[in-house]
Formats: C-alpha cells, sequence, structure tokens
C-alpha cells in the first residue's frame, strides 16, 4: 500500500507541474508581434499577420517565442519554426480544418499563382497562404 501510495502522490505530482508549467508558458507568449515588426515591417500590414493577430494569435503562435532570432542583429539565428513551402498548409490545418471559402482560393491562385507577394514571397500551387 505504501508504495502505491507514493507512486499515486508522484503521479499527482507531476500532473501539476506539467500544468504550471503550461501555464507559465502560455503566459510568456507575446501579446502583439512588436517584437517581430523591429525587423519584419511589412508584416505590420500584411493580411494573414493582421487577420490572425485580431485573433490574439501572434507570430510566435507559429514560429515559437524565437528570442534567440529576435536579439540576433546580424540575422544568422532563425525562428524556432519554420515552414517550407509544402509544409505551410498543413501547418495551417492544425488550426483551420479547411479554406472557409475555396472560391477565394481559386481566385487568389488565379491572381498570385507564379509571382510574387508584396513581402517577397513567390506563390506556388502548394503556398497559397
Amino acid at each position: 500500500m505504501g508504495m502505491r501510495f507514493k507512486l499515486a502522490a508522484l503521479l499527482i505530482a507531476l500532473v501539476v507541474f506539467l500544468l504550471l508549467f503550461k501555464a507559465i508558458a502560455q503566459d510568456k507568449m507575446p501579446k502583439d508581434n512588436s517584437g517581430c515588426l523591429v525587423c519584419h515591417i511589412n508584416f505590420e500590414t500584411e493580411e494573414i499577420a493582421l487577420t490572425h493577430l485580431k485573433k490574439g494569435i501572434t507570430c510566435a503562435h507559429c514560429h515559437g517565442v524565437s528570442h534567440e532570432h529576435m536579439n540576433d542583429e546580424e540575422a544568422a539565428a532563425k525562428p524556432d519554426i519554420l515552414f517550407g513551402r509544402s509544409e505551410v498548409e498543413p501547418a495551417c490545418r492544425k488550426c483551420h480544418e479547411a479554406h472557409k471559402n475555396p472560391d477565394a482560393v481559386a481566385k487568389f491562385l488565379a491572381e498570385w499563382k507564379g509571382k510574387r507577394r508584396p513581402q517577397g514571397r513567390l506563390i506556388l500551387s502548394n503556398a497559397i497562404c
């Protein structure tokens, strides 16, 4: 009985620790994109960044807090999380089950496929966002 009690107490302590750790980590999540906009000023008016920010989703929610990247004046350090072209849509699907308006996606591709967006990204069929 004594060993089971100790094991149960240890398990409860671990669960409490993990819940507290998660709460502390979430509390340190930036509330805006100001740390990113110091260098990435073009994202201040970028449609996707603005749409997400209105819902409280900052750059850090997708790219990690990226402290090393934000403090690197020589731009050698990469953000914590980057997405290759083929990873963009699957990454979006973690929060978005499907595009709200498939017709808008088709219209977007008709307008932008093979061209560069204002932020410089070349739009291909597997990188629509």
